[in-house]
């Protein structure tokens, strides 16, 4: 819960909105992904937030393009982070690619906004800026953290502990699939991407009962 309160945050600043008025179309929208395929949670997002927030469907969504980048930007440092224990030059070099992505993100608002054909009235977003984008990505960062954190404590509560890098890891892969327009969580998906982390990083352990579990 805490994660996807930080998620509200990014948000409500991304869009210089109050939080309190996106509390219940993101809980909705996050909802809805779970349940249903993937990406319908999103479009419910992009429209309620911009009613809520007074501004076009397609400035919305430049902004949550733009959260969306830091989201796998983040992805991609836990990634790197559970890639340094098998191989740090990879681990360093994934991490740093992804940061450089989502500066390049920030920079380049002004050319892939244009693709989404704001209405003329609209002022085309303006970039962050390096300090206020790295930021964004340090709250995404926490955000998934957070939940790496609480993989890593059920590990341990149903007696397969794992490694902070395999849970890591298995955060960034089962965030990552759960882009994919599969209802139910990624059922199927998830406990494969999981599944073939944890026999990589942690060989051994019992995998099934975690995933199972993390997955409910």
């Amino acid at each position: 819960m805490a994660a996807i309160g930080l998620q509200v945050l990014r948000t409500s600043r991304l869009l210089r909105c109050p939080t309190k008025p996106l509390m219940q179309p993101a809980l909705m929208a996050h909802g809805m992904n779970i349940w249903l395929p993937s990406m319908l949670g999103d479009l419910f997002e992009v429209w309620a937030i911009a009613r809520i927030s007074g501004t076009s469907k397609r400035h919305t969504l430049v902004w949550l393009g733009h959260r969306f980048s830091g989201t796998l930007a983040a992805l991609g440092i836990l990634a790197a982070v559970a890639l340094t224990t098998l191989s740090p030059s990879v681990g360093v070099s994934l991490g740093a690619i992804a940061v450089v992505s989502y500066l390049l993100v920030d920079q380049t608002m002004a050319h892939w906004g244009r693709w989404l054909r704001l209405p003329s009235d609209e002022a085309l977003p303006q970039p962050l800026g390096p300090a206020s984008t790295l930021g964004h990505l340090g709250l995404a960062v926490i955000q998934h953290s957070i939940e790496a954190a609480g993989i890593f404590v059920l590990a341990i509560a149903v007696g397969n502990p794992i490694s902070p890098a395999a849970t890591a890891g298995m955060v960034s892969i089962i965030e990552t699939l759960t882009y994919l327009p599969i209802p139910l969580g990624g059922a199927g998906a998830n406990h494969w991407g999981a599944s073939t982390v944890l026999d990589t990083l942690s060989s051994g352990s019992q995998t099934a009962t975690l995933v199972a579990t993390a997955h409910a």
